[in-house]
């Protein structure tokens, strides 16, 4: 069975715009979608997490417009961002999902959905999301992100870090994380809710 680190990069039509997917594991009647991080690209996934998800079921990574492998432009709304999800999806065969409630992050854009009982965590967090978007962020940019800063949590993200570069396929170029005009046309819905 193919893994994160081996399966091959392929690429649908969405309104025109070839955008990269990789799909593997175990065929089942509701694949798993996964929406990447901000800034993030299917080349800097942890193989950890989505191999084990592999066994039991299929999992779809994809590229959205103008990141990573995907050609065309970085959508700034929410709106176009689901659109391409969706169109891409349909692009793939996929004619119903499965919604997964809480797989999602507030720094993915989730806090549009946030109700009754659910806070934001700390504006400065949502904010150094963003970074600098000239530069892609650095590791411990991402550490800060994304593990507690204690020894045994930063030590996950050290061996986190080295899992997300294991990818080295013949014939690919690696698309780490998205910088520059990119970058901030996709933290432009995420701003405007601060």
């Amino acid at each position: 069975m193919a893994t994160l680190q081996t399966v091959q990069t392929q690429f649908a039509s969405v309104d025109g715009v070839n955008v990269a997917y990789r799909r593997f594991g175990k065929q089942n009647t509701f694949p798993l979608l996964y929406v990447n991080h901000l800034r993030g690209s299917i080349d800097v996934l942890d193989p950890l997490l989505f191999n084990i998800i592999a066994k039991i079921r299929e999992v779809i990574l994809y590229d959205s417009f103008g990141i990573g492998h995907s050609e065309g432009a970085v959508p700034d709304s929410t709106t176009a961002m689901a659109s391409i999800a969706t169109k891409f999806l349909a692009a793939v065969g996929v004619s119903k999902g499965c919604a997964d409630p809480g797989l999602g992050l507030p720094a993915a854009g989730t806090q549009s959905a946030i109700g009754d009982g659910v806070v934001l965590p700390p504006r400065d967090v949502l904010e150094g999301a963003a970074g600098s978007n000239d530069v892609p962020p650095t590791e411990q940019e991402m550490h800060g992100l994304f593990f507690y800063p204690s020894e045994t949590s930063l030590a996950a993200g050290k061996d986190w870090w080295k899992r997300i570069h294991e990818r080295q396929v013949d014939g690919e170029e690696r698309k780490e994380f998205l910088v520059g005009q990119g970058a901030g046309a996709q933290l432009t819905p995420f701003s405007l809710s601060l």
